[in-house]
């Protein structure tokens, strides 16, 4: 392997692996084989997520891995593959060996078994694009206003993982470079430790389904923290923890992998 890194083969020898094709999850279970990796970031990204229900960015993938994610996501491109319908790429560590290699990075599973627990399941991966659009003069069909734009909201208000006091969490990869001018996300800090409420209806300009929102009377005082990456940079997230984004208004493109994992025992 390049730069010292162990190889997925050589990391399957440290877990055992069991996939549930049904279910579309995978079961880590940590066997005493190979010594895990410390977080990049450390003890301070720990506190971060606890305190604030994220931290970013809490570490980041090699040169080699980052590079290889890159291509994949420019293979698919290139098929024609929609990657911002994001049923077209869920669960693609079943079929990519790259992605799978991201899902048991180490220092990802250092981190999320910190908080989940020794025995982890890889409940979903998908990949997350916003490509550039420009909005013309008039609101026509063709150029939507709200094209892009995330409503405010907790993930796992629409997951229905019981029981809720089982912890989830996303750990979510920067393919691209990923500013607030290409739609990065916002988190609102603590909201991990509430569960809001989401209002149908509230938000014209939400994707989610009938344009739900969290209202921002509901939401703390304080400015959000952008979640601004470079890419092979990755973040963790609690799934309670409320966050929004916006439209593309630059450029480029702004593809991220998400990562979702839960304890086995939920």
């Amino acid at each position: 392997p390049r730069s010292g890194r162990p190889s997925l083969n050589t990391l399957a020898k440290g877990f055992l692996v069991e996939r549930t094709w049904s279910k579309a999850t995978m079961l880590l279970t940590l066997l005493p084989l190979l010594p895990l990796l410390p977080l990049v970031s450390g003890s301070e990204s720990r506190k971060d997520l606890q305190q604030q229900g994220f931290a970013f960015p809490l570490g980041k993938f090699d040169p080699y891995l980052t590079a290889r994610l890159v291509d994949q996501v420019n293979d698919w491109e290139k098929q024609g593959l929609a990657i911002e319908q994001q049923n077209a790429t869920w669960n693609s560590h079943f079929r990519s060996d790259v992605v799978m290699e991201a899902a048991t990075d180490p220092q990802v599973l250092d981190a999320v078994q910190e908080v989940v627990g020794k025995d982890v399941v890889l409940l979903h991966t998908t990949f997350f694009a916003k490509y550039p659009r420009t909005l013309s003069i008039d609101s026509s069909e063709s150029s939507p206003k709200c094209l892009t734009i995330i409503g405010t909201h907790q993930d796992r208000t629409y997951w229905g993982i019981n029981p809720e006091s089982k912890p989830v969490v996303s750990v979510w990869v920067a393919i691209d470079n990923v500013t607030m001018e290409n739609g990065a996300m916002q988190f609102f800090p603590g909201t991990h430790k509430t569960k809001l409420e989401h209002v149908k209806g509230y938000d014209e300009c939400s994707a989610l389904y009938d344009s739900q929102s969290i209202r921002p009377e509901d939401l703390p005082s304080e400015e959000p923290v952008n979640m601004e990456l470079k890419p092979g940079e990755y973040g963790i997230f609690d799934s309670q923890a409320a966050h929004r984004s916006g439209r593309n208004t630059s450029p480029h493109r702004r593809i991220g992998l998400t990562m979702i994992y839960v304890p086995a025992e939920v």
